[in-house]
């Protein structure tokens, strides 16, 4: 069964950190990223797959990343849940946790604002398209910013979900004039905050279209087990074909995958290439 493994802790971001999250070189992929068939095999297409999965380019240029902040600066990135605002012994483990949404922005800084213990002085707010942010730096450590962020209700609901046992059912989205654009945006944003943005991944291509009665967001995936995991001399890369579903009358945000082909390849003294043996 396919699982939608979502990072809910914090996502760091550093000009060192590639490794945190966001994509390194994803401008190499923007036009190599046409090339991949649904099989994900001949030679241009092969070689964006090594490419991508060992000099992580884990991301197609137009995809969503995390602007990177300035030299020598360290941000992390959490989204405020129901139980941050909520007073200690008002829930236990059996109350669902979910991320929250506001209406506009004052609600928003009133969660922050109760969110905020031990971040330090609120020194920023900024608004985007998908959320509200608030940026905090703590005083003896001001090479750091903790930002916090709260979805817009006009884009993204959660409130039905426990993101502790997260399966295909990714939330509502919400815009009143549902706009292909957002919600290719909104896809690309939730997959960032997954295990899957991280190294051994790689978002070969995306795409969304009209479906009918649901707009079609689908990622090529591609992903790598690595060659001591296996117990063998060489890696494998299983490439997924993963379809998320928006559905029009509901917005309700679904999430499948299936198997596309398995690559088995090496990486050694600084080259990728397909494994010529059997693995």
């Amino acid at each position: 069964m396919f699982r939608y493994r979502a990072i809910y802790g914090t996502l760091c971001l550093s000009i060192a950190l590639l490794g945190c999250g966001g994509s390194s070189d994803s401008s190499d992929n923007q036009e190599a990223s046409q090339q991949v068939g649904a099989s994900g095999t001949g030679p241009d297409s092969t070689q964006l797959v090594l490419d991508s999965i060992y000099y992580n380019r884990r991301t197609p240029g137009d995809f969503y990343t995390e602007p990177q902040p300035d030299p020598g600066v360290y941000q992390t990135i959490s989204h405020i849940k129901n139980s941050d605002v909520m007073l200690p012994g008002s829930y236990d483990d059996t109350t669902p946790r979910y991320e929250l949404c506001a209406n506009d922005f004052s609600e928003a800084l009133d969660w922050s604002t109760t969110a905020s213990s031990g971040l330090g002085n609120l020194v920023d707010n900024t608004e985007h398209a998908l959320f509200y942010q608030f940026t905090y730096t703590p005083l003896a450590s001001p090479e750091l910013n903790n930002l916090q962020r709260v979805y817009k209700c006009s884009m993204l609901d959660r409130s039905a979900l426990d993101i502790r046992d997260l399966n295909t059912d990714l939330g509502q989205y919400t815009e009143t004039v549902q706009n292909s654009a957002n919600i290719k945006l909104l896809i690309e944003y939730l997959w960032s905050f997954t295990e899957s943005n991280n190294y051994g991944n790689a978002i070969l291509n995306n795409t969304i279209s009209d479906a009918g009665n649901y707009y079609l967001h689908t990622m090529q995936h591609a992903r790598l087990t690595s060659a001591l995991a296996l117990g063998s001399t060489c890696d494998r890369i299983d490439i997924y074909l993963v379809n998320y579903q928006i559905q029009k009358s509901d917005g309700a945000i679904t999430v499948s995958e299936d198997l596309q082909n398995i690559l088995y390849s090496r990486y050694q003294d600084g080259n990728a290439t397909i494994c010529q043996e059997s693995p």
